[in-house]
């Protein structure tokens, strides 16, 4: 998107080296006469796959998939199927591969295994999610998740070296690893593969938190529930000049992109797939100088980074290109028009329009930049959904292509939507569905991609709480993420992604 939106800059190439695994006996050498294992309605013994078991995410997303997928594993998706599939995510991310390897893997194991993890030899002495046969591997391993997947993956490598396996057929690449006698089953299933690893690909939620005497924390939500514990920033990626007044956050391609005020200046730090961070870098040696940031926000179109900040009463908004190169500040206001100065902004991606939410003047405002570059005006969430009293915190993201808007007014934390037809629901009161936490002072919004709204709060005592809203609307209660993440110090902002 942003070789319309900002100017393009050199090329940046990342090497990635992977041990590779020479098999060449097939995972499956199937016989016709025999059922096999990957019949959706045949019972067969099973190993789990987590051995944490399911949880209550997994049953979550299994409930959304089965309304969307449209082959084979429609209606029959349930929280062992999605344990199993994340397993095999998990895996793939871990390597740092392209969310497409994870496309390649699921689809293979709707077709072997009805992503079943088969502890029984039906077909020969294949076993795993993947029908791995005797020679790759003991039985130990093949039912092992993570290991069958990665001889999954070293095998694929190895077949379609220098990164061919990214363009190649989906299906096509199965049947290269399996040699199945069924070559033509892959294909139709890699759309359905595609939805389930969407579900899961970014199903861990990033929590970026400032502390109270400027420190920065980075926490996730794992995609079962549990929580990692707070690990602080500036520890790996190195120390800014002076105490950091604000933080922002958004996931571009698999990586953490983390924004944060400090000296006057917007500084600028990416956590790599593997964990590793980078070191900061100044936003404004790239994109030019805004004066001093009072907000920023932070969005992902299509592998690009997108930026907005508020300085000198005026919001700006500049971009990171896939490529690594910046485009210069532009005057949002001098294009959609002028609000006054915004005390709060949020942003976020839909499609390939990115979407811009600011409390400004007392009022909550929204505001699209198109693919084009071009800006619409500014329209008053407060005329479609009604109002809310003086906003303070805003925050927004988006679930199934409907724009979720969270915002902190008089005390109080709402929520509304704009669906996709650009209707919009009223606002509700979160804390009359979720359970009061004290006065909000500072929120924060996520989706994990499987129609899960995460919403992040941090109430006046310096608590930070997540709370989840299904696709069916229903909210869960609040939970203390400190008692999950063990933050050292009190909380003063929040932002997820």
């Amino acid at each position: 998107m942003f070789s319309k939106r900002h100017p393009s800059g050199p090329a940046m190439a990342v090497l990635a080296t992977l041990a590779l695994v020479a098999l060449s006996t097939p995972a499956h050498a199937a016989d016709p006469a025999e059922p096999a294992a990957g019949e959706i309605s045949a019972a067969y013994a099973t190993a789990a796959c987590d051995s944490r078991g399911t949880t209550s995410a997994d049953s979550a997303t299994a409930t959304w998939l089965n309304g969307v997928l449209s082959t084979k594993m429609k209606g029959h998706v349930n929280a062992y199927r999605i344990s199993c599939a994340r397993m095999v995510v998990e895996a793939v991310r871990a390597r740092g591969l392209d969310r497409r390897a994870a496309d390649i893997a699921i689809a293979t194991t709707i077709v072997e295994s009805s992503i079943q993890n088969v502890a029984e030899e039906v077909d020969h002495d294949s076993l795993g999610l993947f029908q791995q046969r005797a020679s790759w591997g003991s039985a130990g391993q093949r039912l092992n998740p993570t290991w069958a997947t990665n001889a999954f993956l070293n095998a694929m490598i190895r077949k379609y070296p220098n990164n061919t396996w990214k363009s190649a057929p989906i299906g096509e690449v199965c049947q290269t690893v399996q040699v199945s006698a069924y070559p033509d089953r892959y294909q139709v299933e890699a759309g359905d593969a595609q939805k389930i690893v969407d579900a899961l690909w970014s199903a861990s939620t990033h929590v970026v938190a400032l502390g109270v005497n400027g420190e920065i924390y980075h926490t996730m939500r794992r995609a079962d529930g549990s929580w990692q514990s707070a690990g602080n920033v500036e520890g790996q990626a190195g120390t800014l000049p002076g105490a950091v007044t604000g933080v922002a956050s958004a996931v571009v391609s698999g990586e953490l992109h983390v924004l944060a005020t400090a000296n006057d200046e917007i500084f600028h730090v990416a956590r790599r797939v593997g964990g590793s961070w980078s070191a900061w870098g100044r936003v404004e040696g790239q994109a030019g100088e805004v004066g001093a940031p009072t907000s920023i926000a932070a969005a992902s179109i299509d592998g690009e980074l997108e930026i907005l900040a508020v300085a000198g009463g005026v919001l700006r908004h500049t971009g990171r290109n896939a490529d690594g190169s910046w485009s210069g500040w532009g005057n949002v206001e001098g294009q959609a028009g002028e609000i006054g100065a915004p005390v709060s902004i949020g942003a976020t991606g839909v499609g390939g329009t990115l979407h811009v939410v600011a409390a400004a003047a007392g009022v909550v405002r929204h505001v699209t930049q198109r693919a084009d570059g071009s800006w619409s005006s500014w329209g008053n969430v407060e005329g479609q959904a009604g109002e809310v009293g003086n906003p303070t915190s805003v925050a927004v993201t988006a679930t199934g292509g409907v724009l979720e808007i969270l915002a902190s007014a008089e005390g109080v934390l709402r929520h509304a939507g704009r669906h996709t037809d650009g209707s919009w629901s009223s606002w509700g009161n979160v804390e009359g569905q979720a359970g009061e936490l004290g006065t909000p002072v500072s929120v924060g919004a996520a989706s994990a991609g499987n129609g899960v709204l995460h919403v992040l709060a941090v109430n006046s005592a310096g608590t930070p709480y997540h709370a989840t809203q299904s696709p069916g609307g229903s909210w869960s209660g609040w939970g203390n993420i400190d008692r999950q993440a063990d933050y050292p110090v009190t909380i003063q902002k929040i932002s997820g992604s």
